[in-house]
Formats: structure tokens, C-alpha cells, sequence
């Protein structure tokens, strides 16, 4: 990542923010972090990668 920019993710409901970008999908798609934890986009909502992607 550059700049000063930062990642939204959940963690047991709560929302933090992190630079972290190693990301992986979960069985239904949705982005998360290597422990699980759901990356949120701008609206707020898990984002899901569409299958063949």
C-alpha cells in the first residue's frame, strides 16, 4: 500500500482500520485477513469477489 491510505476491517463486530493488505476469500467469497476478519469497503459492507474473478 502507498500513501497514508488504510483498510476498514471487522473484528468480532467492531470496525478497525489497518495497512495490512494480505488478503485471502473465505467459502463464500468475501474478502478477508489472513485471521478471518472481513475487509469492508466504503459503504460499510463485506466485499465479495464474484466466482472466475
Amino acid at each position: 500500500m502507498n500513501g497514508d491510505g488504510f483498510i476498514r476491517i471487522e473484528v468480532q463486530g467492531e470496525v478497525l482500520y489497518t495497512r495490512t493488505v494480505n488478503f485471502d476469500t473465505d467459502s463464500e467469497g468475501s474478502l478477508v485477513t489472513p485471521d478471518g476478519n472481513y475487509i469492508l469497503g466504503m459503504n460499510g459492507q463485506k466485499i465479495t469477489i464474484p466466482d472466475g474473478v
